[in-house]
């Protein structure tokens, strides 16, 4: 294989047979001539960091007799370096670290970059999340709004029967949003009926003004006509007491000194 390169790290430097000229010498062959990629051969899969071989190629190709290509194979499987398959025909030989030596970084690169990718769509699904909430409350509010402009417009066929001030209380109190601006007071009922809601409504109503009417008049100044009703009532409760023998109430005042004419 005379294409492309391959990554030699510097902790080569550093191995404990780095000395030994044989064994690094036939490390480095293996390094590169191992599969980039995963291939077939002879409808055999060989996987990436692995190539078919014999003694006599890596002979060949090292200049090492077989004896010294065993010697440090040993050497290489021992430190985990290698693994060996030998048949009666080929040797399949395997780094056992190619990923390690020849991919870390790239692993590194691609671990942070799926990292980012990661990072960068979960922010985009929170911004997602956030803008579809905030879109969701505004068509609420859209469609609440929308909602109650049509039930003011179903009040306006009463306009001429209740007037609009007894209409604009009924629309503001049924027309309350409840705590999440979802729906309206009047939508929370199991049952509607504008035309009987508007009845109670006014029997309600009337009952208010009537006792209202009644509190101002216990408190109003009496008219004339009025004065001279309860001035009489107040002679014949007194005749009546005279008659039984009885002093009159009412500040004492006798039938004889009320001017009539005059209340």
């Amino acid at each position: 294989m005379s294409v492309g390169y391959i990554k030699l790290h510097r902790s080569l430097l550093e191995w404990q047979y780095w000395d030994d000229h044989n064994t690094t010498r036939l490390l480095i062959y293996f390094l590169v001539s191992v599969n980039y990629e995963p291939k077939k051969w002879m409808g055999i899969q060989i996987n990436a960091g692995s190539f078919v071989t014999s003694y006599d190629r890596i002979s060949q190709a090292t200049k090492m007799t077989q004896s010294q290509i065993r010697r440090s194979m040993k050497i290489l499987i021992s430190e985990n370096q290698i693994s060996q398959k030998t048949t009666n025909k080929f040797q399949l030989v395997s780094l056992i670290k190619w990923d390690e030596l020849q991919l870390g970084e790239n692993k590194t690169t691609n671990k942070q970059q799926s990292n980012n990718n990661q990072t960068t769509i979960k922010q985009q699904q929170l911004k997602n999340t956030k803008n579809n909430k905030k879109e969701r409350i505004t068509n609420q509010l859209s469609l609440i709004s929308v909602r109650k402009n049509e039930f003011k417009e179903s009040l306006r066929p009463f306009l001429s029967k209740y007037g609009s001030e007894l209409l604009n209380d009924f629309f503001g109190y049924w027309t309350e949003p409840n705590h999440s601006n979802t729906k309206m007071k009047f939508e929370l009922q199991k049952t509607w009926s504008i035309e009987r809601r508007l009845n109670t409504w006014v029997k309600n109503d009337k009952n208010y003004n009537s006792q209202k009417t009644t509190f101002q008049n216990a408190n109003r100044k009496p008219t004339i006509e009025e004065a001279q009703q309860q001035q009489l009532d107040r002679i014949l409760k007194n005749a009546g007491q005279l008659f039984n023998g009885q002093e009159p109430t009412d500040d004492n005042e006798r039938f004889e000194d009320v001017d009539f004419q005059n209340c």
